[in-house]
């Protein structure tokens, strides 16, 4: 027994040393990473992985890992003591012989001696060693990539002001309620609650997968003043009903913003709501879709007082839980608990919540406009004129281009055009230089209403101009956009209605002379995207998918195009691109502009482009 517990002694020294060492090591990931998100110089510090370690450490050993402590070494030996005696007795009574006894003896004292411990943290909660591990090294590398940005980026950029980020559990209730909450940093910014307030509250618990984002008081100033009208009080902060009472309806204004009334903006706060427990509780990509056929009548019945029920897959009936299989059963509290097949339709969906399915009535047929050919041009500057006029997208910046790309553009701008229709995604399409003038005189706008609301006019001054100036550069680098760019081209879609009109897409000032061959043959590229106008379609390829909404952040959300990237990087890479591979969303822009620039596509490509027809198309009808 004094030799178990002198090995279990030094196991747990050198398991401490692992631990010590990989926590260190994803503080080190989480401040770079802060560092490559922020774009701003973020130190590591070791004083800051040690205080959030201390945090995560069970409360009953001083180890760090706190699997091997003496407490748990006298309970295992405990446990070989009784497998002994219970060991003799059986033998005992079997009349077993030395031999016997000996292997019945190792088999218990094995079986004794590998169950894994079991221990309990500060909390209360109950843990096994590899949950444990998994908790701390996830909750240490969370809490340093957010500490970095509150300490770091805050000290170094002058802000205040930072934003907990949204995708998390829904149904979470410590932290669903703070999705998108704007936070003080120091607590003197009035009307914000504070960092430390959300901390308190439940939010960035153990396991917690949200982060904090910087605020920018220029592009998030219609979200500042937002929330600056529905303030998180001591008592609200404190009260999960109260914070989900405050989001629903900050979320319903948001749409009255957009111009709708207060019965379609609760509605579709509804249908977000409901979409996003379908897609957690089942794991279902094709949520929004199940949910926008749901008629306005059953999305209320559904969701009772702003609430939506929770999804669970169906389950076997036991003693304990009788109605487990029952299709119709519902319980709990805040909408309920429904049991429902992963596989589930609309119909599923309607039949087990009770929900009557409305009849509505067959929709007219509308026969779709034919699309006039298009003309040739003679000059880039009537192309651009035309993609203008025909289309209400601006086009800047292509005069010295050649007619034959911009040709190429006005096909593949109609061709988008077809697809998405109207989109608040794509107002225009710009060369670098002329992306830079228009956004830095956004920019430099909106900060000189700040500065002027701050210290009064600005007009005469020209130090304060200068300010204005150097500001506005200042934050252009920030957000990495430059007057000229090494890059073929980019897709913004900046979020916001205050400014939309920055959304589209922006090509090399000298993208028309590029000849993409040699990436082409080195398999980077798509196959038949050598010629510079496959770079419109790929940056185009991008608007669509934002446009549809196929890939949230690295959730794919369509089955088929999801089906291809969990074959593996490798798989896209080989069959698509290498480009193709670095994400999902780089995959359906690189498989877009082979599907519509090679007319021998491969595979993948003509599979996501035919599944983009296909969604576009069924978009369409229902619009219709």
């Amino acid at each position: 027994y004094q030799m178990i517990q002198k090995k279990m002694a030094h196991l747990s020294r050198r398991l401490d040393a692992l631990m010590d060492a990989q926590n260190h090591l994803a503080g080190k990931t989480a401040a770079k990473s802060a560092e490559e998100t922020t774009g701003l110089e973020v130190k590591y510090s070791a004083a800051r992985a040690n205080a959030i370690i201390e945090l995560v450490t069970p409360a009953q050993g001083e180890n760090l890992a706190a699997v091997f402590t003496q407490n748990m070494a006298a309970n295992s030996i405990r446990a070989l003591q009784e497998a002994t005696v219970a060991v003799m007795r059986e033998q005992a009574v079997a009349g077993g012989t030395m031999k016997e006894m000996k292997k019945a003896l190792g088999e218990r004292w094995q079986k004794a001696i590998s169950a894994p411990p079991v221990f309990t943290d500060a909390g209360g909660h109950t843990w096994d060693t590899g949950a444990y591990l998994q908790m701390n090294i996830r909750t240490n590398t969370m809490r340093v990539y957010n500490d970095c940005l509150v300490d770091d980026v805050a000290r170094t950029t002058g802000s205040d002001l930072v934003r907990v980020s949204t995708g998390g559990d829904p149904m979470c209730r410590l932290c669903a309620p703070w999705e998108g909450v704007i936070l003080s940093v120091s607590g003197k910014t009035k009307g914000f609650p504070t960092y430390e307030q959300a901390r308190q509250a439940g939010c960035f618990h153990p396991n917690c997968v949200h982060t904090i984002e910087t605020v920018d008081d220029v592009w998030d100033g219609d979200e500042i003043e937002l929330q600056k009208a529905h303030p998180v009080t001591k008592e609200t902060a404190t009260d999960p009903d109260a914070m989900d009472e405050r989001k629903y309806k900050m979320d319903q204004e948001r749409y009255r913003r957009k111009g709708m009334d207060a019965d379609k903006a609760r509605l579709a706060v509804d249908r977000d709501n409901l979409e996003a427990n379908i897609r957690h509780g089942l794991i279902r990509s094709d949520a929004r879709e199940i949910v926008d056929k749901l008629t306005d009548a059953q999305v209320t019945a559904l969701c009772k007082d702003g609430n939506p029920p929770r999804f669970t897959p169906t389950k076997k009936a036991t003693k304990k839980d009788p109605h487990a299989a029952d299709e119709k059963f519902i319980r709990g509290k805040r909408g309920g608990v429904v049991h429902i097949a992963r596989t589930a339709t609309v119909k599923d969906l309607v039949k087990v919540t009770g929900v009557e399915d409305a009849k509505l009535p067959e929709p007219a047929k509308v026969e779709k406009p034919k699309a006039e050919p298009l003309p040739k041009f003679k000059t880039s500057k009537e192309a651009a004129e035309y993609i203008e006029k025909t289309y209400g997208i601006a086009c800047k910046g292509f005069d010295k281009f050649s007619v034959d790309f911009c040709q190429g553009m006005a096909k593949a701008v109609a061709d988008v055009k077809e697809h998405i229709g109207d989109s608040e995604r794509l107002q225009g399409v710009w060369t670098f230089d002329e992306y830079y003038k228009k956004v830095f005189d956004f920019t430099r706008a909106r900060i000189a209403l700040r500065v002027a609301q701050l210290y009064g006019t600005t007009e005469d001054d020209p130090r304060i101009q200068s300010y204005i100036d150097a500001q506005t550069t200042l934050k252009l680098k920030r957000q990495k956009i430059s007057k000229s760019s090494k890059d073929y081209g980019c897709a913004y879609s900046w979020i916001g209605d205050s400014h939309k009109e920055l959304n589209g897409i922006v090509l090399n000032n000298r993208l028309h002379k590029m000849d993409r061959r040699s990436e082409v043959e080195s398999g980077f590229k798509a196959q038949g995207c050598e010629n510079p106008i496959s770079t419109i379609y790929h940056e185009l390829g991008h608007i669509i998918d934002y446009e549809l909404g196929i890939v949230d952040k690295t959730n794919v959300r369509n089955d088929t195009i999801k089906a291809l990237w969990n074959k593996g990087r490798d798989d896209v890479a080989k069959n698509l691109s290498k480009y193709g591979s670095t994400n999902p969303r780089e995959m359906i822009a690189e498989a877009w502009a082979e599907y519509k620039m090679n007319p021998n596509a491969r595979e993948t490509a003509l599979t996501i482009g035919k599944e983009l027809d296909k969604i576009c198309a069924q978009r369409t009808k229902k619009n219709a």
